[in-house]
């Protein structure tokens, strides 16, 4: 063979092989494929709210409550409500309460 004729087959050849090399190698197999999961968002139930008023002066505790234990449709929400000084200041505790479970969760 000739000199010019041996370069330009082993250019072809060099192509032919970059070719197959890059179309073999640039395929995914589907098992590869990262599938995302979707984050599990579990709403909570909460059935009582609690505000627990502290009297900032005396320390009195008061509170308004309300319990729904069995949720929307059922029967009626229960509120129970302490009067507050007007003019005073208080210090504010909010609890919530899912009491659907044993023990009650918080």
């Amino acid at each position: 063979m000739e000199p010019a004729q041996m370069k330009i087959d082993r250019r072809i050849a060099w192509m032919l092989s970059l070719l197959v090399f890059t179309s073999v190698s640039c395929k995914k197999d589907k098992d590869d494929e990262v599938v995302p999961i979707a984050p599990v968002n579990e709403e909570e139930v909460i059935t009582t709210v609690i505000l627990k008023f502290i009297h900032d002066s005396d320390g009195v505790e008061r509170e308004l409550r309300f319990t729904d234990v069995d949720g929307a449709g059922g029967n009626a929400p229960v509120y129970l409500i302490d009067s507050l000084d007007a003019s005073a200041s208080y210090t504010v505790e909010t609890i919530l309460l899912n009491e659907t479970t044993t023990p009650v969760d918080t």
